[in-house]
């Protein structure tokens, strides 16, 4: 069975909205689009990554709040995770479009790549669907995070990519930068699928689509911000974040994995 590789950001593409303010703004206090003026002005004075930034305040939140509750991080994370509020049909979607894509003659794999936090992520409700994350990690000693691991960044999402088209997972695996054929990657540019929503998105989504794949901005209220992609030549198409069977985005998916089938056929017919 050939596969397909549907690859997605997380939040404003399957998250409605930002998973850290629903998860952590009730727990820790902790609200991204207050703080994101401080870490941006803070990121400058630093010239620092305000991703990282941003990474270093939501550690400094989870020990304050470890110390006060006695609690390990391991159990704050899955304090948090229950919070999460994901657009319609994401909780249904990926066992519909698996079972569309194996009828087909696809193995569907699903990868999210996110400049949130790993140790979130892997807890949500829709985990056991996804292959890997990509996000950001820390090094832990005594159960606490001592430093970044991984820091996921618009580039670093394109890196993610190739990962999964080669079949290199694994982050410190420097073979990625070898020639791989198309016949031996896990997944060739063109049975690629990429999710997005934003600015943050563009180098993936451009890399996908320009390689021969597929890449879609969804929307929630803002949909002059998809269209800005679309005119721009940034994506293939785009559709309102709703994954729900039969809405327009679940249409559309559904016929790329038909045009993919359909190539693939013919390809075999003319060799």
């Amino acid at each position: 069975m050939k596969n397909i590789a549907f690859i997605y950001d997380l939040d404003g593409t399957l998250v409605n909205g930002y998973l850290y303010n629903q998860c952590f703004e009730k727990i820790l206090n902790l609200d991204l689009l207050t703080e994101w003026p401080d870490v941006i002005e803070k990121s400058v004075e630093n010239d620092a990554t305000p991703n990282l930034y941003f990474t270093y305040v939501l550690v400094r939140s989870m020990k304050k709040y470890a110390k006060e509750t006695g609690k390990t991080f391991a159990q704050i994370y899955d304090e948090c995770a229950g919070n999460v509020k994901y657009f319609d049909g994401v909780t249904e979607w990926f066992d519909k479009i698996n079972a569309y894509g194996k009828a087909r003659g696809f193995d569907i794999q699903h990868y999210i790549v996110s400049a949130g936090d790993k140790e979130l992520i892997s807890r949500i409700s829709i985990a056991p669907h996804i292959q890997k994350i990509y996000a950001n990690t820390f090094i832990y000693e005594n159960g606490e995070p001592v430093w970044a691991a991984n820091v996921i960044t618009s580039v670093e999402k394109t890196e993610c990519i190739y990962r999964i088209s080669k079949g290199k997972f694994n982050t410190y695996d420097a073979t990625i930068y070898d020639k791989t054929n198309k016949e031996h990657r896990n997944v060739p540019f063109e049975n690629i699928v990429y999710f997005g929503d934003g600015e943050t998105d563009i180098p993936s989504m451009k890399l996908v689509k320009n390689k021969g794949g597929h890449s879609v901005a969804v929307y929630g209220e803002n949909k002059e911000r998809a269209q800005k992609l679309l005119n721009d030549n940034r994506v293939s198409a785009i559709a309102p974040a709703d994954y729900t069977e039969g809405s327009a985005l679940y249409n559309y998916i559904c016929a790329t994995i038909d045009r993919i089938a359909t190539r693939q056929n013919s390809n075999s017919i003319t060799k």
